[in-house]
């Protein structure tokens, strides 16, 4: 009788040592205070993510913007300025001059509609837009009480997001007199 009660208080206190290195080693011996803090950390995380991502997306969309502003601005003015000195015979300026002026305007639209721009800006401030109302969800959407699905779901959206986006991408950049690469290999 000494021994199988001997025996089970062995295997109890073997079990519960085993028990307590499983809990250590898999997150169970956490308080509530650490699922707190792992929580808010892995939501400071996703807006730091966002965030960074927004101020890049920002950045492009401005960049390509301006870039298409100046093409389309620098065509009017070359076809303006070159109107201007062909047809005003105060000006006595180079045929040549002319031409070249008369020619930039044409080829400044050519490369406007060529590099896509403006339809690259509309996609960076589109993808940004997502981006803002990502974050304001996370920020201020979310219950008090958040958990980890709460900051799982918004992280499936944001990679949903992506690629969406970056489906959305491919398409604005599909040549469409040039046959796709998955249309001409079914």
């Amino acid at each position: 009788m000494w021994l199988f009660h001997e025996l089970d208080i062995l295997c109890k206190a073997s079990f519960y040592s085993a028990e307590t290195d499983f809990k250590a080693s898999f997150g169970g011996s956490k308080s509530m205070a650490d699922d707190a803090q792992t929580l808010e950390s892995r939501k400071a995380q996703l807006v730091a993510e966002i965030s960074d991502d927004r101020v890049r997306y920002l950045q492009k969309a401005r960049i390509n913007y301006y870039g298409a502003q100046v093409l389309s601005w620098g065509s009017i003015a070359a076809a303006s300025l070159a109107a201007v000195l062909g047809v005003i015979p105060y000006f006595t300026v180079d045929k040549t001059v002319v031409g070249v002026l008369a020619a930039l305007s044409p080829a400044l639209v050519a490369a406007s509609q060529k590099l896509g721009l403006q339809q690259k800006a509309n996609w960076h401030y589109r993808k940004l837009d997502r981006l803002r109302a990502l974050e304001r969800r996370l920020q201020f959407e979310l219950p008090i009480s958040t958990n980890a699905e709460n900051i799982a779901a918004i992280s499936s959206a944001l990679s949903a997001l992506d690629s969406s986006m970056s489906k959305e991408w491919e398409d604005m950049q599909h040549d469409p007199v040039e046959p796709r690469q998955a249309e001409q290999n079914p």
